[in-house]
């Protein structure tokens, strides 16, 4: 037998849903790093259950990732006043992502190298996430729209992430209004 994993997933074009089969190693790392990018949910309530498992410091870096959503080594060492980043990850690697997965099944934080926070539309660099943690525009493939007939005129109201008012292009023809944008991390 063979380690071996399936993804479905939802063709866009056509909107049929496929799979594939992929054979791995690591089959174990693999699925915990899937269901924590795509599937697990983390909630207050999931974060207090895993921090009433933990000593001071770690609970105190969970809950300040929790109020941030996503931080560096730097200030999560100073949130504790540890003296050197590797006390800071021992405490993620030894004592809070082992207690979230017997808990929860999952580590609770991730290291990215590159992310976008999805409050800003700013491209967070080298930092800790809540890992599962939805914010607002996340999971989200489309942009927001809502078009209000006000009689005399017309309102559009969009969400652009991560776009600033100067970025934004408007073109207007006959019967079209054309808005876009681009930024480095996405192009409406």
């Amino acid at each position: 037998r063979k380690n071996t994993i399936c993804i479905s997933y939802k063709q866009m074009e056509t909107g049929r849903t496929s799979k594939v089969w992929i054979i791995m190693a690591n089959l174990e790392t693999w699925r915990k790093k899937i269901y924590g990018m795509a599937l697990l949910k983390i909630d207050e309530e999931t974060v207090d259950r895993v921090a009433a498992e933990l000593n001071g410091e770690s609970r105190e870096i969970l809950w300040y990732l929790w109020q941030k959503g996503h931080a560096t080594i730097d200030e999560l060492a100073a949130v504790v006043a540890a003296p050197t980043h590797m006390d800071i990850l021992l405490k993620i690697r030894k004592i809070i992502n082992p207690t979230a997965e017997r808990i929860i099944g999952s580590p609770i934080l991730a290291f990215e190298k590159s992310k976008i926070d999805c409050e800003t539309g700013e491209k967070i660099l080298f930092s800790w996430w809540l890992a599962g943690r939805e914010r607002p525009g996340e999971r989200r493939e489309e942009t927001l729209v809502d078009i209000l007939d006000e009689g005399d005129h017309i309102d559009v109201v969009m969400e652009l992430l991560g776009v600033q008012e100067e970025d934004i292009l408007l073109k207007m023809g006959k019967d079209k209004l054309t808005i876009s944008a681009n930024t480095l991390n996405k192009k409406y």
